[in-house]
């Protein structure tokens, strides 16, 4: 006698075998009769009871305050507290979720370990198994393993970020000048070994809203006739290529972290560059206005925009994409006119404007293209800004994080994935 699966037969209510059955496997739900020869009566029973045990089963996962846990909802990444109970189904049933380490390995576990569990209830709230996934992971609020990080950076609660001027003090404020942070590799955080080839670096970004006026005339204080520019809010980038050891040869080519909506804003919003006369040069993409007093240095666009190659090429322009077309597959045309560029600064402004102070970037580099994508915090998909082939990556190349003393960015949530 067999049922199926979800099944269990019994003799009786009280769970008893069938009479004269023998049971097969661990599921009671197969059972078989010897008949002996010359039997005449029949050994079978009149009637049986049967079990169903998969209607009400339940699903959870387990997992310690060391770890937070997200499904997909909608399009959106949700938190799912522990212990949240699903309904299982017959068959198979395949969930997704991403798992972010907030903390250390927990008490009693191998450091830098932790563990999620999986498991199975029946309709009477009893364990019926469970899987277990163990997970390695780093605690980046004490140590970067895979990053130098000049000594005047801090670390603090999983973030890293550039010196912090104090208000009154003298420099060094500029990079290459001074005696500690900023006396090798242009002061940038750099990964501890070279990456051959192919590439996906992922990170959090978090702007403080800070204005930033560095000391460009080295003389150590500020202002005291210092160059006044737009790109003076919180910005930094990530650096592709070698260490830098001649101020006067960067080979490394970076991709731009700039608060744009504040740069924007500070000078009287994107109206004040909806004028021919702000857009310069013979390709008039040169960014030059006088504002409150102040005469702003000009400044290419592309100096301007985050998310892609910081002073791109007029003529590789095209490389970005269009931040108005919603489906992150448009790029921009070479500009012909001013508004041209004005409407690439609009979008910009406009599109990263949405996402706020803090979103996430991606950087792949595939070994030819080069390719940058952002998405807001709590996003599945994220949206191409930027994809291009940069001359003059090599083979084999370190990352960097560009320092700026007090640049207003912070690092975190730092994850490097090599194919």
């Amino acid at each position: 006698m067999t049922a199926s699966d979800g099944l269990r037969i019994w003799g009786d209510q009280l769970r008893n075998l069938p009479d004269g059955a023998t049971v097969q496997g661990t599921g009671y739900n197969q059972y078989e009769w010897m008949i002996p020869a010359g039997t005449t009566s029949d050994p079978f029973p009149g009637s049986v009871y049967v079990e169903g045990i998969a209607t009400g089963r339940q699903w959870s996962i387990h997992y310690t305050p060391n770890l937070k846990v997200y499904r997909e909802e909608n399009g959106q990444l949700v938190h799912e507290p522990t212990t949240t109970l699903h309904p299982a189904q017959t068959g198979t049933q395949v969930v997704s979720y991403w798992v972010e380490a907030i903390g250390s390995g927990p008490t009693g576990f191998p450091s830098g370990l932790d563990k999620i569990h999986v498991v199975l209830w029946d309709s009477n709230d009893q364990e019926v198994g469970r899987d277990t996934v163990v997970l390695k992971v780093q605690d980046n609020s004490t140590h970067f393993t895979d990053w130098v990080i000049p000594n005047e950076w801090t670390i603090d609660a999983a973030q890293f970020k550039t010196p912090v001027p104090v208000e009154g003090a003298v420099g060094p404020q500029r990079e290459w000048t001074g005696k500690d942070y900023n006396a090798y590799n242009k002061g940038d955080a750099y990964t501890r070994v070279e990456i051959e080839g192919a590439f996906t670096l992922t990170f959090d970004v978090k702007l403080d809203g800070r204005f930033v006026q560095p000391d460009t005339n080295a003389d150590e204080f500020t202002p005291n006739g210092d160059q006044r520019k737009l790109s003076f809010v919180a910005n930094s980038g990530v650096k592709i290529g070698p260490l830098v050891t001649d101020p006067a040869s960067d080979p490394r080519k970076e991709v731009a972290i700039i608060d744009i909506k504040r740069l924007v804003d500070r000078v009287g919003g994107l109206g004040t560059f909806n004028n021919p006369s702000v857009w310069q040069g013979p390709n008039h993409d040169k960014v030059k206005l006088d504002y409150g007093g102040v005469s702003y240095v000009a400044e290419e666009l592309t100096r301007l925009l985050p998310g892609v190659e910081y002073n791109l090429p007029f003529l590789r322009y095209n490389e970005m994409f269009d931040l108005s077309v919603a489906d992150s597959s448009t790029k921009v045309r070479v500009p012909g006119t001013w508004q041209d560029c004005y409407k690439i600064l609009q979008d910009s402004y406009s599109f990263f404007g949405a996402l706020g102070d803090s979103y996430q970037m991606k950087v792949q580099w595939t070994g030819s293209v080069l390719t940058v994508s952002v998405r807001r915090h709590g996003s599945v998909d994220y949206t191409k800004v930027y994809e291009g082939t940069p001359p003059g990556i090599g083979a084999a190349n370190r990352l960097h994080v560009q320092s700026h003393w007090g640049s207003g960015v912070e690092f975190s949530s730092i994850y490097i994935d090599i194919p």
